[in-house]
């Protein structure tokens, strides 16, 4: 017995010294022979390893009630080992327990045993040598687990298919960017109330980019607008029940991207890239349709819209980034299209210390930055929200930006130092939809005013003059963009067009799907359709907040966008095929509820 007790004690340490040497490195998700393991939080395994430590160093007790403590506490931090590893997810089958507490409670027990066998001497040899070997085979077990994830992303990165370009494509995008909190040339949209992020990494990808400045978000919420961006295709077209509209509740058994529809994944996987995603967002986590085309697609868990967020993301990519080079060095003209979906200026807005605003740092009220604390300041019965209390919650926005933006400024250099990024490589930076601070009375993301819809879209390409492009263009065209400056061919029935240099847009109207609700914009004129059907219009020259409602002053603008509008939702669509519910998993639910859903 005790032999066993002294080997499990050993093993126990072996395995806790990985995952706490890579939270302290920042934290990762790791894939294991299959088996996908997220060390972020330093505290359990450092809580559980500190009391096996301490129990190694017990002399087997006499008391019997003492030994059975001892031998309590030992499967108390078994069970937090587990719940440090999470070989299934713990909501599943035990809701409310987590691993923190676990590893408390076995200190608690060791405490009981060491009172009831208080005259034992404290010396045990034999467990505590299996301690001290345990903890050396666990800081050899780092380097494995390291190696494996390696090897799990090396085998992903396979492409048999004879390349067609040898362009490498990245695609990033931020949830909840708003347009106007980076400087691209916009007006405030109700002067002197968002403060522009401290950006430079971002004005640098500017300068080598055509950024479009009217660029027009399909859905005010990440679902329905991603679906558009990967197929080309307006959400309406896509999801015969409404994705655009549906409720959260709906939302977690709603049928995923429909396999069957071409993509700009597939598109690319086709024309023999290396195909890769890494998101944040837990809405389009795989298993929900977004990940067919991509050799590997993985969501990145760590912090979810706060505080190292967008370090995390950059840090799986930069995993990614040492076996494609390696692929590189042996497939020389393999390209790749490395998909990023960073989540940071989505509420909670808490981005670490160190890149708050000055404006943020000087203020001294309660606003906290996160989604509760929002939630309560403006629900229905909630006093009027001090004007000091919004101008934080937009600073902390504001410093979210540029805590991400100089994320992705580590991104492209170490991707350059790996030969992975120049000047050749096409870029496209954009933003699934916007977000709101109390403009038209609601906060976060939820109507069709610009702020939620007007989104950065910045394409950098070989061969391409960068410059500015007025035209009111959508996020479908990111697909038939990409695929046009590749040379490659257009997906079918995409019903977005290619946003080249060389191309003369033409004249059309963006529509913008929220159910029964749309926004139809042009560049000038912006017009909301409610559900019941009433029209309000906006004139973006004179008025870019879309504060005053002119529809009756100018009838003849409000009759050819409402005749727009009829044109779109007549038009035909791909017939497709009903699709099976899926069940969204109970972390992913966790991770969408922390997001406010």
């Amino acid at each position: 017995m005790r032999q066993r007790a002294a080997l499990a004690t050993g093993a126990l340490c072996a395995l806790l010294v990985p995952p706490l040497l890579v939270a302290l490195r920042g934290g990762a998700d790791l894939s294991l022979l299959g088996w996908r393991v997220s060390f972020y939080e330093a505290a359990v395994p450092a809580i559980a390893l500190a009391g096996l430590i301490v129990l190694a160093s017990r002399r087997p007790a006499r008391d019997p009630r003492a030994s059975w403590l001892t031998r309590a506490a030992l499967l108390i931090f078994a069970a937090a080992v587990i719940g440090v590893y999470e070989p299934w997810d713990a909501r599943a089958w035990y809701p409310e327990v987590h691993a923190f507490n676990v590893a408390w409670l076995g200190w608690i027990t060791l405490g009981l045993a060491s009172l009831a066998g208080r005259r034992v001497p404290a010396h045990g040899a034999r467990r505590l040598t299996a301690g001290v070997v345990g903890l050396l085979v666990g800081a050899a077990l780092w380097p494995a687990y390291l190696g494996l994830d390696r090897a799990h992303i090396a085998r992903h990165l396979v492409n048999t298919i004879t390349p067609r370009t040898s362009t490498d494509v990245i695609l990033i995008v931020v949830d909840t960017l708003r347009a106007d909190a980076l400087e691209l040339g916009m007006p405030d949209l109700i002067p002197g109330t968002m403060t522009r992020a401290r950006t430079p990494s971002l004005a640098a990808l500017a300068a080598e980019s055509v950024v479009f400045r009217s660029a027009i978000a399909p859905a005010p919420w990440t679902v329905p607008s991603m679906s558009a961006l990967f197929t080309g295709l307006y959400p309406s077209t896509i999801d015969s029940m409404k994705g655009a509209s549906m409720s959260m509740r709906q939302f977690k058994s709603r049928p995923p991207l429909n396999p069957g529809l071409p993509r700009l994944a597939g598109a690319l996987d086709t024309a023999g890239y290396v195909t890769t995603g890494y998101i944040k967002n837990s809405i389009i986590s795989p298993g929900r349709g977004f990940e067919h085309g991509f050799g590997l697609y993985e969501r990145v868990s760590g912090s979810g819209s706060d505080h190292h967020s967008a370090r995390e993301l950059v840090d799986a990519a930069l995993r990614w980034a040492g076996p494609m080079a390696a692929l590189r060095a042996a497939d020389a003209d393999r390209p790749y299209f490395l998909y990023l979906h960073f989540l940071d200026p989505h509420v909670d807005y808490q981005p670490p210390k160190d890149w708050w605003t000055p404006a943020a740092l000087a203020y001294d009220g309660s606003v906290d930055g996160s989604s509760s604390t929002l939630r309560d300041a403006t629900e229905e019965q909630a006093p009027p929200m001090p004007e000091a209390d919004r101008a934080q919650w937009r600073e902390l926005y504001s410093s979210e930006v540029s805590f991400l933006d100089h994320q992705l400024g580590r991104l492209f250099g170490e991707l350059a130092e790996r030969g992975l990024y120049s000047e050749d490589t096409l870029v496209v930076f954009t933003a699934d939809h916007g977000e709101q601070f109390g403009e038209h009375g609601d906060w976060e993301h939820g109507d069709l005013h610009i702020e939620n819809v007007r989104v950065p879209l910045m394409v950098r390409a070989p061969g391409q003059a960068p410059g500015v492009r007025d035209e009111t263009v959508s996020l479908i065209d990111v697909a038939p963009t990409i695929l046009a400056l590749l040379g490659l061919p257009a997906m079918e029935h995409a019903e977005g067009i290619a946003l080249t240099n060389d191309a003369s847009f033409p004249a059309r109207v963006i529509v913008t799907e929220y159910g029964e609700r749309r926004r139809v914009s042009d560049g000038r004129w912006g017009l909301l359709v409610s559900e019941n059907g009433k029209p309000r219009l906006y004139d973006l020259a004179e008025d870019p907040g879309e504060l005053r409602n002119v529809a009756k002053q100018h009838p003849d603008q409000l009759s050819r966008l409402l005749d727009a509008l009829s044109r779109h939702d007549a038009r035909s669509r791909v017939e497709l095929e009903e699709l099976d519910s899926v069940t969204t998993a109970p972390r992913d639910l966790d991770a969408i509820r922390e997001l406010g859903y």
